[in-house]
């Protein structure tokens, strides 16, 4: 925690590549027979809802990476085709998390439905 005058100002700068989000915290589980119904069916609910997300965003991730690859064959020069395959590197990254992430959905859904 950091307390400072109003009048402080701390410019941070980020690679805008990288997406901001915080580490995902461990989830605690209940036991099915402790949880009221309507809480396993609305944490199902949000488990499914965002796995659908994911999804959405890794289809989104997939094009932009064709679309770096495609950039980096037809670059005008050495340079540009370097920076296309950097990129297209870094969604390749991206998208191999993302890629785990919503396996670690698909492993909540299948033991909820286990229980």
């Amino acid at each position: 925690m950091e307390i400072v005058s109003p009048s402080f100002r701390n410019v941070r700068t980020y690679d805008a590549d990288l997406p901001f989000i915080p580490a995902r915290a461990p989830r605690t589980r209940k036991p099915a027979q402790d949880a009221a119904p309507a809480e396993v069916v609305f944490d199902k609910a949000e488990v499914a809802e965002t796995r659908s997300t994911l999804r959405k965003r890794r289809d989104e991730m997939k094009l932009e990476l064709k679309e770096a690859e495609q950039a980096a064959k037809e670059a005008a020069s050495k340079q540009d085709a370097d920076r296309a395959r950097h990129r297209a590197g870094q969604l390749e990254a991206r998208l191999e998390r993302l890629q785990q992430a919503i396996a670690e959905r698909k492993e909540e859904l299948d033991a909820d439905d286990g229980d």
